[in-house]
């Protein structure tokens, strides 16, 4: 075989090879798509709302609980969700609980669990404990 023979035999291959390795990470891509793909579709959402037990619809804060329970703090509650169970608290520790004012705003704003496993919540009129 000539110098120019093994020249261009090593090309094609060299070509055939890459266009090879192509092929297959566009395979790769494709099946890891469709496989994505199939999966988003068959996973289940649940939507849970006041029907369920929540006390709003409308959820301001989320916190999961270093004992694995769900926290949703909304205007002037807080629902815990063990997995099974809704159990509502009202944010009756805060100032001025007892007025109802259109002006006051106890709207959650943030849930975080200290160390201890209180928790503190924070909302637009102030920071409320609860050692529940």
């Amino acid at each position: 075989m000539s110098m120019a023979a093994t020249a261009d035999h090593r090309v094609r291959m060299t070509s055939s090879k890459t266009a090879s390795s192509h092929l297959f990470v566009l395979l790769v891509y494709i099946v890891g798509w469709t496989c994505a793909e199939a999966r988003a579709q068959s996973q289940d959402w649940k939507t849970y709302t006041t029907v369920d037990g929540l006390a709003a619809n409308s959820v301001h804060a989320v916190l999961e609980a270093s004992d694995g329970s769900m926290w949703f703090g909304m205007d002037y509650n807080v629902s815990r969700f063990d997995g099974n169970h809704w159990t509502t608290y009202p944010l009756a520790d805060h100032p001025f609980a007892d007025l109802q004012s259109r002006y006051r705003s106890d709207y959650t704003r943030a849930i975080l669990e200290a160390s201890d496993g209180s928790l503190w919540v924070a909302t637009e009129s102030g920071v409320s404990r609860f050692d529940g």
